[in-house]
């Protein structure tokens, strides 16, 4: 059952969906997908039931309002958020992810990020510069930021999962961007599968079955690769 909740219980309205089974002992795993630019909270959501019943799902919504939808920062160009709400944002993100576990008796080292477009923006920054916190990453559709390429912490990268998937025809972050994170993280030691597709800037039925099937397999990773 998907739940809208307001922004009181954990910084940011949110919608969840939580499994109907009782969680395993360590709580359940999730996923926290992050919408894009002009979206809201009940974009991605709906993709919930495909992932499978026993996932939490929470989407938060971006804080800002501008003309359109909600936003998690003012684009300058593509590849530069404006510095201060891209930086507000991202906190407001970490925040709300650590009330996870007690809100929501989520799995601590099985938090996954996914974000389309300004949400795999936002994904990254928080899993690039803090991966030892998530159990992977899937970015649809978005880009690095440069203050995220600065700020990441790359020795930390090691055995993370990351999954990127992009439209060839993506009229709005063209692939060039895409193609630019998976050179970017081959030089690190992620754990990277890259996908493109003939698509625009959206979610196909194949670029979700890609991920979907990318979750199965990583489900039961842990943001503790110290072994790995």
């Amino acid at each position: 059952m998907t739940q809208n909740k307001p922004s009181t219980e954990l910084g940011l309205i949110h919608q969840v969906r939580v499994p109907q089974q009782e969680p395993p002992a360590a709580g359940y795993p999730a996923i926290v997908a992050i919408h894009g630019r002009g979206s809201n909270a009940g974009d991605l959501i709906e993709l919930a039931p495909y992932f499978g019943a026993d996932w939490l799902t929470i989407t938060p919504q971006a804080p800002l309002e501008l003309g359109f939808g909600y936003h998690w920062y003012e684009v300058l160009q593509v590849g530069d958020p404006e510095p201060q709400g891209f930086g507000r944002s991202i906190e407001l993100l970490r925040e709300f992810i650590g009330k996870l576990p007690e809100a929501y008796q989520v799995d601590p080292q099985r938090i996954f990020l996914m974000g389309f477009s300004q949400g795999a923006v936002m994904s990254f920054a928080l899993g690039l510069t803090e991966p030892e916190r998530y159990a992977g990453i899937v970015a649809m559709s978005g880009y690095i930021a440069r203050q995220t390429q600065r700020e990441a912490n790359r020795e930390q990268l090691a055995n993370l999962p990351i999954l990127i998937t992009h439209g060839t025809r993506d009229a709005v972050i063209p692939v060039s961007f895409g193609r630019e994170a998976r050179e970017w993280l081959g030089d690190t030691p992620a754990q990277l599968a890259y996908h493109e597709y003939p698509m625009g800037h959206q979610v196909s039925d194949a670029s979700l079955n890609d991920v979907v099937h990318w979750l199965h397999q990583h489900k039961h990773t842990g943001s503790d690769r110290s072994a790995s």
